[in-house]
């Protein structure tokens, strides 16, 4: 889990079934054309190369204490919030309730 503050607001971001490693960094890879002020993004590399991937990241708004139950098995991916949740199949997105 990362957690970015900036003054009073922030977010908590959580890969789930992506074992990863992530970093806050202003570098790129490419340099942007023009002078900019530093501009940080988060950068997650993942530990070992895949053919194929289910994973969901989940961004929390200023770390809300709101439990997300993340399931994944095989390509199906559940992301439940209360009674609602999201399942996500490949290219199939489905719109859940308890």
């Amino acid at each position: 889990m990362a957690r970015l503050n900036n003054g009073g607001s922030s977010i908590c971001i959580t890969h789930h079934n992506f074992p990863s490693t992530m970093r806050m960094t202003d570098q790129f890879e490419v340099p942007p054309d023009k002078t900019a002020p530093s501009q940080y993004h988060l950068r997650s590399t993942a530990n070992a190369a895949s053919q194929e991937l289910a994973a969901i990241t989940v961004i929390k708004e200023n770390c809300s204490a709101q439990t997300a139950e993340v399931t994944v098995h095989g390509t199906k991916a559940q992301v439940m919030i209360g009674v609602k949740g999201v399942e996500f199949d490949k290219k199939l997105v489905s719109i859940l309730a308890r």
